[in-house]
C-alpha cells in the first residue's frame, strides 16, 4: 500500500495520525514513504493498546521492547528506534510527550535541547 490516506491508525496514536501524515508531507516524504511511516505508527499504536499503554508510556525501554518484537517478525525494514524519529518528534511537539533519542537511547523533555 503506497497511499498514505489509506493507512488506518487505531489505538492511542489514532488522534495524532492526521497531523503526522501532514508533517511527513511537509517534510517532503514521498507518498510511499509516508505510507510506510504511517504503517509503522499504526503497528506501534496497536502494540501499545494491546499492552494497555498510552503515548505517555513511550520511554526508551518501551520503544526497545516494541522493536524487539518487530525484529522477530521483520528482519530488515524499520527495525530500530531511528525509524520512529519523525513520529517521536511529532508527538513531542503535538502533546509534550517526552522524546526518545534513538541515537543515545536517552529520554529528554520536548522543551529540552534538540
Amino acid at each position: 500500500m503506497n497511499d498514505p490516506l489509506r493507512v488506518r491508525v487505531t489505538g492511542p496514536l489514532a488522534r495524532y495520525a492526521d497531523g503526522f501524515r501532514a508533517e511527513l508531507a511537509a517534510r517532503g516524504h514521498a507518498p510511499g514513504r509516508q505510507a510506510l511511516q504511517l504503517q509503522l505508527a499504526a503497528e506501534l499504536s496497536r502494540w501499545l493498546q494491546a499492552r494497555g499503554l498510552d503515548v505517555s508510556d513511550l520511554t526508551p525501554e518501551c520503544v526497545d521492547r516494541f522493536f524487539e518484537m518487530r525484529r522477530a517478525r521483520v528482519r530488515a525494514l524499520y527495525v530500530s528506534p531511528r525509524a520512529l524519529r519523525v513520529l517521536l518528534d511529532h508527538l513531542g511537539d503535538a502533546c509534550g510527550v517526552p522524546e526518545v533519542c534513538p541515537a543515545c537511547d536517552l529520554q529528554r523533555c520536548a522543551t529540552g535541547p534538540r
